[in-house]
C-alpha cells in the first residue's frame, strides 16, 4: 500500500508537469482576448506583425459563397456594429497578440466593436487556426447567422495585415479589386497569376457588389497587394493611373476604409 506522502508527491509532480505543457496552457487560455493580449499586441516587432508581407494568400473553396459584397441586405450587418466572438485556445501568446492588434486597428479607428460572446449571442465569430478543412485563410462576408469561422492558419496567415483584412470581410466588406468598375483603375496580369487562383480576381457585377458611391481605393485593406498569387515573381495587379501604388499591407486601414465603415454602420 502506497504511503499518503508518496501519493501527494506524485500528484504534485503530475500537476507541475501538466501546467508546464503546451496542452495545459491551451486549456487555461480564455475564449476571449485579455488586456494582456492587447498589451502584447502593442509591442509586436515588425517581424512579428508580418510587415514583410507583400501579398495575401487566401485559401478557400471556389464554391464558398463568401466573396460577394453583401451591403445590399441589412440582415448581413452586425446589429449596432457589435461583433460577438470567441477565440481558439490553439493560438499561442504571440498569435493572440496578432489577433488583438488586428482588432485594435478596427476598434481604434471605427465604431465596430468585437465583444466576447455571451450566452445570449446566437450569431458570432470563431477566430481559429483550425476549422476541420484544408482551407488556410478565409472569412465569410458579413453576418451569416449562428457560428461562423474566421480561419487564419498559423503561421502562414498570422500577420496583422491579413487578419485585419479577414476581419473586414466578417464586418461586411468585399474585395476592392473585384469592384464592378475595377477595370478603370487596375490591370490584371493574368499571365502572372497561378491559374488555380484565377477566381480570386473575378470581377463582380452591380447586382453582386455596391461601391456605396465611394472612390476606388488602391490603399484599402480590402485590396489585394500587387504580387498576390503571382506564379513568377511578377506583379499581378497594376494601377492604370500613373503615380499610384497598391498597398502591401504595411499600411492598415485607409481613410476610405474608415469612412466606408462609418457610412455602412451609420456611426
Amino acid at each position: 500500500m502506497m504511503k499518503p506522502s508518496f501519493i501527494k508527491g506524485f500528484l504534485l509532480y503530475y500537476i507541475i508537469s501538466l501546467t508546464r505543457s503546451s496542452y495545459a496552457v491551451s486549456l487555461i487560455r480564455p475564449p476571449y482576448l485579455t488586456p494582456e493580449d492587447f498589451e502584447r499586441g502593442k509591442t509586436l516587432t515588425p517581424e512579428e506583425r508580418g510587415y514583410n508581407s507583400s501579398s495575401v494568400r487566401q485559401h478557400f473553396s471556389q464554391h464558398f459563397e463568401i466573396r460577394t459584397n453583401v451591403w445590399f441586405d441589412s440582415k448581413y450587418k452586425w446589429p449596432n456594429a457589435r461583433v460577438p466572438y470567441i477565440i481558439s485556445s490553439q493560438y499561442n501568446d504571440q498569435e493572440r497578440a496578432v489577433v488583438a492588434e488586428s482588432i485594435r486597428e478596427w476598434e481604434s479607428k471605427t465604431c465596430v466593436r468585437f465583444i466576447p460572446k455571451s450566452n445570449n449571442d446566437r450569431d458570432y465569430l470563431e477566430l481559429t487556426p483550425q476549422d476541420g478543412t484544408n482551407n488556410y485563410c478565409y472569412s465569410y462576408v458579413g453576418r451569416q447567422g449562428g457560428r461562423q469561422f474566421v480561419k487564419m492558419y498559423a503561421p502562414i496567415c498570422m500577420s496583422v495585415g491579413q487578419y485585419v483584412h479577414e476581419l473586414g470581410h466578417a464586418i461586411g466588406f468585399g474585395h476592392e479589386h473585384q469592384r464592378p468598375d475595377r477595370d478603370h483603375y487596375i490591370r490584371i496580369n493574368w499571365a502572372n497569376i497561378d491559374p488555380q487562383f484565377y477566381y480570386a480576381f473575378d470581377k463582380y457585377n452591380s447586382n453582386q457588389f455596391t461601391t456605396m458611391g465611394m472612390a476606388y481605393d488602391y490603399y484599402s485593406i480590402m485590396h489585394y497587394p500587387d504580387y498576390s498569387y503571382s506564379n513568377n515573381g511578377k506583379p499581378t495587379l497594376v494601377p492604370t493611373y500613373p503615380g499610384h501604388n497598391i498597398h502591401n499591407m504595411n499600411v492598415i486601414l485607409s481613410a476610405t476604409d474608415i469612412q466606408k465603415t462609418k457610412k455602412y454602420y451609420n456611426c
